[in-house]
């Protein structure tokens, strides 16, 4: 699987990035934690599986390709 990064640029406005892994899935529940600058983002879909992303000022990140 290759590892993508979704990364914010204050010089490219408007940069837009599709989730694919969200694609056919339906969100159960959505949690947002902060921790100062940087946050977490925790996704339980209806399938039983979930997706945490850890976010920052400048990027975006999938936990499990970022360990």
């Amino acid at each position: 699987m290759e590892k993508e990064k979704f990364e914010v640029s204050y010089t490219e406005p408007n940069n837009e990035k599709e989730l694919t892994d969200w694609l056919g899935k339906t969100v159960k529940s959505a949690k947002v934690i902060h921790y100062g600058s940087e946050g977490r983002l925790t996704i339980e879909f209806t399938d039983g599986t979930t997706k945490v992303y850890w976010f920052n000022d400048l990027g975006f990140w999938d936990e499990e390709r970022y360990r």
